[in-house]
This record gives C-alpha cells, structure tokens and sequence, in this order.
C-alpha cells in the first residue's frame, strides 16, 4: 500500500470505526472493514461490503429476536416457525446459537406443557418458559431464585419430579439447562431463613409470564436486598 493521504483517510476511517464495535458480536463487522481499508478486495470478485448495511442488518434481527422471544408462548405454530425461518435466513452467525435454542425449543414446545401433572407444577412450567426462551443474563436472576426455593422441602417435591419427567420424556429440552438441572436435582433441603423463604417463594408462586424487561431489575432489587439482610442476621 502507498504511503498517501487517500492510504491514511482510509485507515483512520477504518480506526475511528473499528474502536467503536465489541469484538466478541461484531468480529465479522471488523473482519469486512479491515479488509475494505486494506484495500484487499477483488472488484472482479466481489463488490465491497457495506458496513452501514450489515450492522443495520444485525441490529434488526437482534430487535427481531426479541420480540420473538416476548411472545414465544403465545404464538401460533404457523407463526412461530415462520418468525424463526426469518430470523435464519437474517445472515446474523453471532446470533445462531439463541436461534438454534429457539427452534429447539419450538419443536418441544408442546410436549413439554403436556408434561404438566398438577397445579404446582404448571406454576414451575411457567418458571421454565422464561428460563427457556429468555438470554442467559436475562434468566440468570430467575435461575438462581428456583435453586434456592429449592431448598424448601415441600415446594421442590413436585418440582423435582417435573424435571425428572421433562429429562426422562423431553431430553433435548433438558439439554438446553442440564448443568442448572443436574444442580436442581443435587440441591438437598437445607435451613432456610424465613425471609428468604418467603422472598423466593413469593417470587416463584406468582407465576412467570414472558415480560417486558422492566421486571427483571425488581427481581434483581429483591435478590440484593435478601443478600443483604441474611448477612445483616448472620453478623448478628
């Protein structure tokens, strides 16, 4: 490459945009402006990449992929398979992983609520469509409130027995949480504080609707709050 003003536009131009993307989700973004600013491109072969056009791209199915996931449950088969077929066919690789979760759990969708044996368990089943369709940092807080409602004795019992079904019936389902299920199913009975208790209890009897994301910050108030009294009680 020649060392001329043009050479240097370019690769500032390059900079400017590059530092202002994350690696980790925009790596083909990058991977395009390098080889655009580098001047690697072959006209004959290929017209240059259009970056505007793929992050605008990315940012829609992103956007896509949400709304889908706030109405996973409620959709009819017919429009949730064409809402995954589009978000497939969006060209968007970082996003792949929670699409394949998606259509995994599309295909089990179903089955799984025909699982639901009693009242108590349907309550869990709720739980469970959050923590299926929703981003891990999203269902993080709701994981960790199951595990510790778990160590209540007679709200884990039919619980327990749901996950064993949905692992014995529904095993690519049960895939999805194995790690968090085999821990579900290792958590013994312990003591609880009656605060905390009744703090997860009340957060998991009341039922879980795929929401908006404003719940999600209450339930992590309420989370920080338990931690803190429990050890505000044990430095008693």
């Amino acid at each position: 490459m020649s060392d001329n003003g043009e050479d240097r536009s370019r690769l500032l131009a390059y900079a400017v945009q590059t530092l202002q993307l994350d690696p980790e989700h925009d790596a083909e973004i990058i991977l395009a402006a390098r080889t655009q600013a580098l001047g690697l491109n072959d006209p004959a072969l290929s017209p240059e990449p259009d970056i505007a056009v793929i992050r605008q791209l990315r940012q829609t199915a992103i956007e896509d992929l949400q709304r889908l996931r706030e109405k996973f449950w409620t959709l009819s088969p017919e429009d949730l398979e064409a809402q995954l077929n589009q978000l497939v066919v969006a060209d968007t690789p970082d996003l792949q992983a929670a699409i394949d979760r998606l259509q995994v759990v599309a295909r089990d969708r179903q089955p799984f609520l025909e699982l639901v044996e009693n009242k108590n368990e349907a309550s869990f089943a709720s739980i469970l469509k959050d923590v299926f369709v929703l981003s891990p940092r999203e269902s993080a807080a709701l994981k960790e409130a199951v595990r510790q409602a778990f160590r209540r004795p007679f709200w884990r019992r039919s619980r327990r027995r749901f996950v064993l079904r949905l692992r014995d019936k529904l095993p690519t389902l049960y895939d999805l949480e194995a790690d968090w299920f085999a821990l579900l199913l290792r958590q013994r009975p312990g003591l609880v504080t009656t605060r905390r208790r009744d703090t997860h209890i009340k957060l998991l009897d009341s039922g879980s609707q795929t929401s908006s994301a404003g719940r999600w910050w209450k339930i992590l108030i309420l989370i920080a709050i338990v931690g803190l009294l429990f050890a505000i009680l044990f430095n008693l």
